[in-house]
């Protein structure tokens, strides 16, 4: 590939794009501002970002990798993102501060669909850090969270999912009840305990809301293959507006 592809030529009607790492900045330079500008999912890191908002992108899909999100860059989204954004990955810095995202609401308030990893130990500060964060992002009208997390514990010892499920209830006796009442429109769920360094191999854990043998709606444990056909289609839901 040349060193300064012009992109707006070879792919005009590009509209969902993932540049090669530690290649953004191809996207600054002034040939592509029209191919920039016109997409609607971008995966990058933060200064990615950066660019297409500058260049004028509505973005709607937004994969923040490689790299963290930050406190500091947490007090300043808006400079990547805007209230056209209705899915949102990202990685949260490690031991990330309570209010992180506090300012996504102000941001983006037409999020739908937001995933996030958190790194940070041990157990207890784990459970209280995580439920913080969902807090302060309880008032998104979210339709799907999914999020993963890394444990240490109090020696540094990363901990699996079966460990993790074995010595506390917290999946199904408080996160569950707590994301149900946060966000009352949320129709999926995902939480992911198995870290990068665990011997465990255990699939993630998918909730779906569906009503259950009293005529009830609520979130109900699923399998991984429809947790995953879910997953897809809230995080592309967007494309036309179909989030039912």
């Amino acid at each position: 590939m040349p060193d300064n592809p012009t992109f707006a030529q070879s792919f005009p009607s590009v509209r969902s794009f993932v540049p090669a790492i530690h290649k953004a900045h191809w996207l600054k330079q002034p040939c592509n501002s029209r191919f920039v500008g016109q997409l609607e999912s971008l995966e990058g890191p933060l200064n990615a970002m950066e660019y297409a908002r500058t260049a004028g992108a509505k973005l709607r899909r937004a994969v923040v990798f490689p790299g963290a999100l930050s406190a500091e860059d947490g007090s300043k989204l808006n400079t990547y993102f805007s209230s056209h954004l209705r899915s949102l990955h990202l990685e949260l810095e490690e031991d990330p501060s309570p209010g992180c995202l506090e300012h996504l609401l102000d941001v983006t308030p037409n999020l739908a669909f937001l995933s996030f990893s958190i790194n940070t130990g041990p157990l207890e500060a784990l459970i209280t850090n995580l439920n913080q964060i969902l807090r302060f992002v309880s008032l998104l009208p979210l339709l799907y969270l999914s999020i993963r997390v890394r444990m240490r514990d109090r020696d540094d010892y990363v901990v699996g999912q079966k460990d993790f499920v074995r010595r506390d209830t917290y999946p199904e006796s408080e996160f569950i009840p707590l994301v149900s009442e946060a966000f009352p429109d949320l129709r999926a769920v995902s939480l992911d305990w198995t870290p990068r360094y665990s011997a465990w191999l255990d699939p993630k854990l998918h909730w779906k809301r569906s009503v259950d043998g009293e005529g009830v709606y609520r979130l109900q444990a699923v399998s991984e293959s429809d947790g995953v056909k879910w997953m897809e289609y809230y995080d592309w839901a967007w494309r036309d507006e179909l989030l039912g």
